[in-house]
């Protein structure tokens, strides 16, 4: 029986995962969810697990508290890797090509952590699919208006949650980025809003770029 570790497991990405492995049955699954009262921050020690997928993080790339971002996001990453080293499988963000907020800046520090200690990196892009909140889940449930930061020419990349999972869990490469469809944000809504839902444009995000070639490094 292999003893499996999920951190972050009520999240979207997280619940997917846990539903797959689950099917296996040799397999003796654990989730720990800030939702369930785990804090990652408080103790890193779960216990002893053949394998640790690692999603536990504050994910709002808009955000402004460095400090928390810090905290969950590396220190606790950090202490995980110590501890489980080449068994945990981190979930990086392609949003490390953006380092403009502290967000992208601690995932950028949890891929040069996972080096040290050997642990395996998957680097997600923006990910859709049941339970998701990523523009294409707004886009796909909006009836009656869509907000577009910008003009809409922000230049992402987008894959569903299944093609995550696997990338998870089915390639053991030791570094692995995750391809997906890349698109403009005004390209996407032409693709899946309905002409009826109207679109309002707001103002770009300080923390937001059109893409990574827009960046003077």
């Amino acid at each position: 029986m292999k003893k499996v570790l999920v951190t972050g497991s009520e999240g979207f990405i997280g619940t997917h995962l846990m539903n797959v492995l689950r099917t296996n049955p040799n397999i003796e699954m654990t989730g720990i969810d800030l939702k369930l009262g785990h804090d990652i921050r408080l103790k890193q020690d779960w216990g002893d697990f053949d394998a640790v997928y690692h999603l536990a993080a504050r994910s709002d790339a808009h955000s402004t508290d460095i400090e928390a971002d810090f905290q969950t996001n590396v220190v606790a990453t950090f202490k995980l890797m110590q501890r489980y080293g080449r068994r945990l499988v981190f979930a990086s963000s392609s949003m490390v090509n953006y380092p403009v907020n502290s967000y992208a800046v601690s995932k950028l520090t949890g891929e040069r952590y996972a080096r040290l200690f050997g642990s395996r990196v998957v680097r997600l892009c923006n990910i859709y699919g049941p339970g998701g909140h990523s523009v294409i889940d707004k886009f796909r449930e909006a009836t009656d208006q869509i907000t577009i930061y910008g003009d809409g020419h922000q230049l992402r990349t987008y894959a569903p949650v299944a093609d995550a999972v696997t990338a998870l869990t089915y390639d053991n490469r030791p570094f692995y980025i995750l391809q997906g469809t890349e698109m403009r944000v005004w390209q996407l809504a032409d693709l899946i809003v309905s002409s009826t839902v109207k679109r309002h444009y707001a103002p770009m995000k300080v923390t937001d770029v059109i893409d990574a070639r827009q960046l003077p490094y």
